[in-house]
């Protein structure tokens, strides 16, 4: 067959576009085509072959065709993926095929953007290592078919986890056996069980086993032999049989010295990515392999392997920057550091997959850590009661500065400084929350699959960022409390003039705020309450000062010229809003206080609004002021007792309040 005919074949085959898929989805919006072996660019299943920018420009058209000729030479020169400016800023790429040393075509990519060349270039490289593999496996069998049922069997799976059972199932398909385990090496050099031909979901209980890849690694390589040969002393071999033992027989004693063990090595180059331990019975006769065949099984594997562990890694990247994003909306979202630490609590649990979270933080005098929010503990669990410094898990971390993922640490010497009953989970991973020094840890626990190496990391981002939003809401919490002592400054000379009125303001934003707490849980309205609360009179100021107050003729006036009182009543919340926007404050406060005096049946002013026409918050605001107003009216004669007060303003409901606000009142005094 030409090779030009053998490429199409190949690029167009339903195995490769299932990758090509797979990468596409990482890069967005991105135009993807065929070069054959002159250049030439082709559809890549009838797509368009040029971007939006030069697509029925027909000069554009020729001048991006020739760039692919030379880029194309460029990819030959540099034997490997070459990514290049395009055109207004964006980017890009030609991945090359061989087959028997030939450049026989490649698979082209634009319209990818600058700002993204760090992730498209990750991707390019995955896929790049997945057409040379292709490729590997022409040039050594030569027979598309059986290239394609190996390709298959590799790589159709979607993810990581659905790939592992297949490349077990194939390897020992190459074997003629049936029992193994599945080892991958983890970020931190560790070998970790990942899966199992009985009952795969078992292996977590054994996982973490803290054997070092390395030791394995070099065994290999001294090794004569491709597969190695494990005693049945060995980590490896105890650790396979007890993953193997059927379900239900954990109490009997452990017989992994009736079993021969191999182990099998998955390398990529020069990395041990894994290793399959295979188990046999010593009364079998040891069955007959083919190396040749096995060795391209681990090989393809491997290479497979690692382009799903990479894959893997970017998403895992992707999910820690989203983590940032969700935390910088929360930093825009004017949360106070109590709520923001619940939140990040909570964010923590749905990022990691887990059901439960404790944010401590260090006391005021150091040493000893304080919970200020959990999620899902149980009483007397870890994370719910003080620590010092040493103590627990999290004592361990803010002593040492450094994250932990511990498994089984009611087994661990390190934590018997603590009752071994709090630790009711088999995995945690705790983190340090750095400001210059440790200021808290972030822990979590309550998983199926124990934590690891790439959730440490996202959860390192999480605390980063925690940080720095803690810090941001500490500082708008002190303009908040400055912002409002100004204003009790401001109502407490708007009460100096009044003997009636001491402490009346104040009163009034308590009992706002303990209803708006009942009705909302947005922390910017409940705020923004608290400042209409303080300044629904400040227009009174203005209208006792009304030889500087700038009005338009008659405003204010009787027909004889002299003031008209209900007038100016009437015109001191439309002032009041007017001080409170002065002031740059939200819209949303300064409405509240301008239609405080509106009534629910539409007869109040300024604006004769009615029902729910008038915001939430005057509504609100209009109840607290006269539940007050009522408390003054009592200490003038004989007080009213909260009952009385009550039942006067049940009296008013659905005509000047809101009935379903008054009871809420009355949930609340």
């Amino acid at each position: 067959m030409e090779n030009h005919l053998f490429f199409n074949e190949i690029i167009q085959s339903p195995e490769f576009l299932s990758i090509q898929r797979e990468v596409a989805e990482l890069l967005g919006e991105s135009v993807w085509w065929v070069a054959d072996a002159g250049g030439r660019r082709q559809p890549l299943q009838d797509k368009p072959v040029f971007c939006p920018i030069v697509r029925g420009d027909r000069k554009r058209e020729r001048q991006c065709l020739a760039d692919t000729e030379a880029h194309l030479s460029a990819v030959a020169a540099a034997s490997g993926s070459v990514v290049q400016p395009c055109c207004q800023g964006y980017l890009r790429a030609l991945i090359p095929f061989y087959y028997r040393s030939s450049l026989i075509g490649a698979l082209g990519v634009c319209y990818l953007k600058e700002s993204e060349r760090e992730r498209a270039q990750s991707a390019i490289d995955i896929l790049e290592r997945y057409i040379r593999l292709y490729g590997a496996l022409l040039t050594e069998y030569d027979d598309l078919e059986y290239v394609h049922d190996i390709w298959q069997q590799m790589v159709s799976s979607a993810t990581l986890e659905e790939l592992l059972p297949r490349i077990l199932e194939e390897t020992l398909k190459a074997l003629n056996l049936e029992r193994g385990v599945l080892y991958l090496t983890d970020e931190d050099g560790k070998l970790v069980p990942r899966d199992s031909t009985v009952a795969p979901g078992r292996q977590v209980v054994y996982q973490y086993l803290e054997m070092e890849s390395r030791e394995y690694q070099r065994r290999f390589e001294q090794s004569p032999s491709f597969v190695l040969d494990l005693s049945d002393e060995d980590p490896l071999s105890r650790w396979t049989n007890r993953n193997l033992r059927p379900p239900g027989t954990e109490g009997v004693p452990l017989d992994w010295k009736d079993w021969l063990y191999l182990a099998i090595p998955l390398w990529r180059t020069g990395r041990l990515l894994g290793i399959m331990v295979v188990q046999m019975s010593k009364e079998t006769p040891r069955p007959e392999w083919d190396e040749r065949m096995l060795r391209l099984v681990t090989d393809g594997a491997a290479a497979v392997l690692e382009n799903a562990i990479n894959l893997d890694r970017i998403q895992q990247r992707s999910l820690a920057l989203s983590t940032i994003h969700t935390i910088h909306r929360l930093m825009s979202s004017a949360l106070g550091p109590q709520e923001l630490v619940e939140k990040i609590a909570r964010l923590a649990t749905q990022v990691l997959r887990a059901e439960k979270c404790s944010v401590m933080t260090v006391g005021d005098h150091g040493g000893v850590l304080e919970p200020v929010a959990v999620v899902g503990l149980k009483p007397g669990e870890l994370g719910t009661q003080p620590l010092r410094m040493g103590e627990g898990i999290p004592g361990h971390v803010l002593r040492d500065c450094e994250p932990l993922i511990v498994h089984y640490p009611y087994g661990d010497s390190r934590f018997n400084d603590v009752p071994h009953e709090v630790y009711l989970e088999k995995s945690y991973l705790a983190v340090p929350m750095i400001e210059e020094e440790v200021v808290g840890i972030i822990t979590v626990s309550g998983r199926r699959e124990p934590f690891s190496p790439s959730d440490r990391e996202i959860l390192l981002t999480l605390a980063e960022q925690a940080v720095i939003a803690l810090g941001n809401a500490r500082l708008i919490e002190q303009h908040q409390q400055r912002v409002l002592s100004s204003l009790r400054s401001i109502a407490n000379v708007i009460e100096t003039r009044d003997p009636y009125q001491p402490g009346q303001t104040e009163r009034v934003e308590e009992l706002a705020q303990r209803m708006g707490r009942v009705l909302s849980g947005d922390s910017r309205w409940l705020l923004n309450l608290r400042y209409a609360a303080l300044l629904h009179d400040a227009g009174q100021i203005a209208l006792r000062q009304q030889p500087f107050l700038r009005q338009p003729p008659g405003a204010g006036r009787s027909l004889n010229g002299e003031e008209d009182p209900e007038q100016l009543f009437r015109e001191h919340p439309i002032i009041s809003s007017q001080i409170a926007l002065s002031m740059q404050m939200d819209a949303e406060a300064a409405d509240m206080i301008r239609y405080h005096h509106e009534n629910y049946d539409g007869t109040g002013f300024p604006e004769g609004l009615r029902g729910e026409q008038i915001p939430l918050g005057a509504r609100v605001l209009a109840l607290a002021v006269a539940y007050v107003t009522l408390e003054q009216k009592g200490r003038l004669g004989r007080p009213y007792s909260p009952r009385q007060i009550l039942g006067i303003l049940r009296k008013m409901a659905g005509r000047k309040f809101e009935p379903k606000l008054v009871e809420v009142l009355g949930q609340v005094c």
